[in-house]
């Protein structure tokens, strides 16, 4: 029992409906969870203060607080279906009673069942353990991904074990070594010389240009237009594995279909898309405008 004003029974140490209590780093206080499982309050000097809530929607299964308070994490499962928990993290913005509602950042669905889960965070907070079905496992730190939590590092440290507590040493997170993400290649998009009369390019294709800055696969597509096709229609296509940066040449071929349309018509106009990719990577996409005539 802690001394001092706080000292006299059940001034902070008895509260009836609460389950699940956790320490809030850095603060003599505790966080706890509301016996319907739906919000976590905080003690503070003015009593208790409700913290954030889901609403009946989620059921709070567990929580954990970062060191430095700028970040939560919780365990949840759907009210409405037996699915496994997930595991939350939320973007704290203070803690009772100079708060700012949490900000949602992302999730690892289908994270625990049957009593599993349990993430804390490491003293350090560069880290995270929790319970999986096959032991104790541990991870960096959560990193969003746009609503989707990756655990980058993810190892089964203890077979078999199942209760989590880190102790009060800092422990240097396990340096997870990544390959530099997929870079976005540059995109040049030519023709490739004169552009070619309509029935030739009915019978051979239009050759293009195409200049990137590295490997990867380059697409052109032809896409009609006007009242013979819908602007997103596909009438002609043309790719390439490009095994080195630099010009390559890439030739679109009509479809049989769009042969017999436009064959026998005056003027075709198109739009030529051209899109390059690097293995894995974000993809480059430019357009130009063409017409053939006869």
């Amino acid at each position: 029992m802690p001394e001092g004003p706080l000292a006299s029974e059940c001034n902070i140490n008895c509260h009836d409906g609460y389950v699940l209590p956790r320490w809030i780093p850095g603060t003599p206080y505790a966080g706890m969870v509301d016996s319907g499982l739906n919000g976590v309050t905080v003690q503070s000097e003015s009593g208790l203060q409700d913290w954030f809530d889901y609403g009946g929607n989620f059921d709070i299964g567990h929580f954990d607080v970062s060191r430095d308070r700028g970040f939560v994490m919780t365990e949840d499962t759907p009210t409405t279906s037996s699915a496994p928990g997930a595991l939350t993290l939320l973007k704290a913005n203070g803690i009772p009673p100079n708060h700012q509602p949490p900000e949602f950042l992302c999730e690892v669905p289908n994270f625990s069942a049957d009593g599993n889960g349990r993430p804390v965070w490491s003293p350090d907070g560069t880290q995270i353990a929790w319970t999986a079905a096959d032991g104790i496992h541990v991870s960096g730190a959560p990193q969003d991904q746009g609503n989707t939590c990756a655990l980058p590092g993810d190892r089964l440290v203890v077979p078999g074990g199942k209760q989590v507590e880190w102790g009060p040493q800092d422990v240097p997170a396990q340096q997870v070594c990544c390959a530099p993400p997929p870079q976005r290649l540059t995109l040049t998009f030519t023709l490739a010389g004169r552009l070619p009369r309509l029935l030739r390019a009915l019978k051979r294709g239009i050759p293009f240009f195409v200049r990137t800055n590295g490997p990867g696969r380059a697409t052109v597509q032809l896409l009609g237009s006007g009242r013979f096709a819908a602007r997103t229609t596909v009438v002609g296509r043309g790719s390439r594995t490009l095994a080195r940066a630099g010009r390559h040449r890439v030739v679109a071929k009509f479809t049989r279909k769009a042969k017999r349309r436009f064959r026998r018509m005056r003027r075709v106009t198109l739009t030529a898309r051209a899109t390059v990719r690097a293995a894995g990577g974000p993809a480059t996409t430019k357009r130009r405008r063409i017409r053939l005539r006869r």
